[in-house]
């Protein structure tokens, strides 16, 4: 009796587990001035970090970013995704329309940096 009771409890347990989303991350890296592109490898980033879940792309910035232009574009060099933003700060997500397969390039975007990086769907 007291299994069935365990049992049930630890089922009941499950059900009411909310599932969480798998987070991929994307390797962002930033094109300096320079044309060199460097990682930031620091515990507090300085540069953003951006993580997919299927269609859905996140992007965390731990400093404010002003006037933010945020491309996705596919292998074939097709813009998938456009989007401008006044002030990145904190988490921002999107959803790219449509169901895009392979490998995808995006760019974060400010007046004095780019940051770039691959990932695939």
């Amino acid at each position: 009796m007291k299994t069935k009771l365990l049992g049930l409890a630890l089922l009941g347990l499950t059900l009411c587990t909310p599932a969480k989303a798998i987070q991929k991350q994307i390797v962002l890296q930033c094109a300096d001035l320079k044309g060199m592109i460097g990682r930031d490898n620091r515990s507090l980033s300085l540069f953003p970090t951006a993580s997919h879940d299927g269609n859905v792309i996140t992007i965390c910035s731990e400093k404010a970013l002003e006037e933010v232009c945020i491309y996705v574009v596919d292998a074939h060099g097709n813009v998938l995704h456009t989007e401008e933003v006044g002030t990145l700060s904190g988490e921002y997500s999107f959803t790219l329309s449509g169901e895009p397969k392979g490998t995808l390039w995006l760019v974060v975007q400010t007046d004095e940096e780019s940051y770039e990086g691959t990932f695939s769907l």
